[in-house]
């Protein structure tokens, strides 16, 4: 609990006025205010909404995550709910509208304006991983042809609403993006020039269509401060440098759930069973995989009824591990490059898989070499009558398994990013449970046929 947090519940524990508590809690930013605010008991927090405003309860729900801000606003009266709704950025408000219940999020909608219906509507049409999914409608449009004196006028008419004043869109008369203008040189421009005279013709734009994450490169790699959307050559929105950044973040954090096995990322907060909700599906899906790992250990059950082959069992662990770790490792790689865009072509495909198999094999010689020693030491130390032999397959097991898994672990995401899955898919869990059925095997096989069958 933060100190803000204290200082109103003690405040509420005197009862002081809920007047008070709000102009105590405006001394402070929105991102702190709604830190605090999430930390106080619900029936307080209704009773503050009802003290703010329509406009303060926006700025402070635009901190939280959508989920978050639904169930902070699930109890407050529809037309409360509307008037925050209309005060948001027109993508904020449909994140957290996309939380409610059926009934509320209808209710909500029927109670606001027809712009702001439709720019809501407009949003929600558009797939999760769209572009238009998350563009802001709230930018300055000038039309072609018109003074920069005009400009300045529509630059001041248009700021309190825009997301950025700091690139403005020329269009045409039917909406069409002719060019953009940067606001310094609409600064220094002196009339009569027409924004046509001083906009850039050559500007980057993508289609509302279009793979967010894509959108995101185009942001990234050219450094645009607002993106242009189109769709038909009509500018219909813009994605801000804030906004792909937002992304980008919830994008990493669901790669990174996915390398841990679940299907989404957790919250903080989270209750109990959306979370067991989350893990459950790949814990399901390890758990069938895990069943062929005991199958193979039963096909393979005869090796252990020769007295001098029961310690393959004691060295079963080194084999998994080390193939897994490794395997992980180049599926971290793999997916870096991948989110890089550094394996689009064929070749570079190839040297990629290529150099990780290279690289396996070079870690199997070496910890192969290694494992040999020790487990030749160690057997001979036990009297085992086949030391050497069982001590060559122990090294020969590893110098295979890790070549396989350094393969597999630069393969996987890749066949997976061909066939249109999100590479983070092949988790850590799900590729190691591979690489352990495939080290297994390789390790059985060698011993049955260099020992058990010799």
């Amino acid at each position: 609990m933060n100190d803000i947090t204290k200082t109103i519940r003690a405040m509420w524990e005197e009862n002081a006025s809920l007047q008070d508590i709000r102009a105590y809690l405006l001394q402070f930013h929105p991102y702190e205010i709604a830190a605090a605010i999430a930390e106080l008991p619900e029936e307080l927090r209704d009773e503050l909404y009802g003290v703010f405003t329509s406009k303060e309860i926006a700025e402070i729900v635009a901190y939280v995550e959508p989920e978050q801000a639904a169930d902070f606003l699930e109890d407050v009266a529809n037309r409360q709910v509307a008037g925050v709704i209309k005060e948001m950025s027109a993508d904020d408000a449909t994140d957290i509208l996309e939380h409610f219940e059926d009934d509320k999020r209808q209710a909500v909608i029927n109670l606001l304006d027809r712009e702001t219906r439709d720019d809501i509507e407009t949003l929600a049409a558009y797939e999760e991983n769209e572009a238009g999914s998350i563009m802001s409608t709230e930018f300055i449009a000038i039309e072609s042809g018109k003074d920069v004196k005009d400009l300045m006028r529509e630059i001041v008419r248009q700021a309190p609403e825009a997301d950025t004043i700091n690139t403005i869109f020329v269009v045409d008369a039917h909406g069409h993006l002719l060019g953009t203008l940067d606001l310094k040189k609409v600064i220094v421009a002196r009339s009569p020039r027409t924004v046509d005279e001083i906009m850039n013709p050559n500007f980057r734009a993508k289609n509302v269509r279009d793979d967010i994450e894509d959108v995101i490169k185009t942001i990234r790699d050219y450094d645009i401060d607002a993106l242009p959307l189109l769709e038909d050559g009509v500018l219909k929105g813009i994605i801000t440098g804030d906004d792909a950044m937002d992304t980008f973040v919830e994008e990493a954090e669901e790669d990174y759930a996915r390398l841990g096995g679940l299907t989404e990322s957790e919250e903080l907060f989270e209750s109990t069973f959306s979370s067991v909700k989350k893990r459950l599906p790949w814990l399901l899906a390890l758990l069938v995989m895990n069943v062929f790992v005991t199958f193979m250990i039963i096909a393979f059950d005869f090796l252990f009824t020769v007295g001098s082959l029961t310690v393959l069992a004691f060295f079963q662990p080194v084999i998994l591990n080390m193939a897994g770790n490794s395997g992980t490792q180049t599926l971290a790689i793999t997916i870096q490059k991948i989110t890089k865009d550094t394996l689009e072509s064929k070749g570079d495909i190839a040297k990629h898989l290529g150099r990780e198999a290279a690289h396996g094999l070079t870690l199997g010689i070496a910890f192969g070499l290694l494992a040999f020693a020790f487990s030749a030491l160690f057997l001979t130390l036990d009297h085992n009558p086949q030391s050497f032999r069982i001590a060559f397959v122990v090294a020969f097991s590893l110098v295979v398994s890790l070549t396989v898994a350094n393969f597999a672990g630069a393969f996987i995401p890749v066949l997976f990013t061909k066939l249109k899955i999100d590479p983070a898919t092949a988790s850590g869990p799900f590729i190691t449970t591979v690489i352990d059925i495939v080290s297994l095997l390789i390790y059985f096989a060698l011993a049955t046929a260099l020992l058990y069958s010799a």
